[in-house]
């Protein structure tokens, strides 16, 4: 019985389908090393959000609140100056904890289970 013998052609085909598959495999990895990364970036964040959550909103709820007492207490008392500085801080934290929330709000909108898709 003799032995067909392959033509050139299928030979590179051959060739070509081997080096496809070794590139697919390594894309597959680097997909996957990739998802691995974008996970714990993510994780990162939401150990963040909960420490913006936690530790900081406290710290301003307080400076707020002191200047509130303040000047509820002792308003009459202190020069204009004060007082103005006073409702800057007021102000100020207010501001602060709504960027705060801001980022948290994003944070949570953008927690969605990782996936892959194929782009065209």
């Amino acid at each position: 019985m003799k032995m067909k013998q392959r033509r050139p052609a299928e030979k590179l085909s051959e060739k070509a389908d081997e080096e496809l598959g070794q590139l697919n495999a390594g894309l597959e990895q680097w997909l996957a090393e990739g998802t691995a990364e974008l996970a714990g970036a993510k994780k990162q964040l939401e150990v963040l959000s909960f420490a913006l959550s936690h530790e900081l909103r406290a710290p301003l709820r307080a400076m707020e609140g002191f200047s509130q007492i303040l000047l509820e207490d002792h308003g009459s008392e202190l020069p204009q100056q004060l007082q103005d500085y006073l409702k800057t801080i007021q102000e100020e934290a207010r501001r602060t904890a709504a960027l705060i929330e801001d980022l948290i709000a994003s944070s949570e909108q953008n927690d969605q289970p990782l996936s892959r898709s194929r782009r065209r």
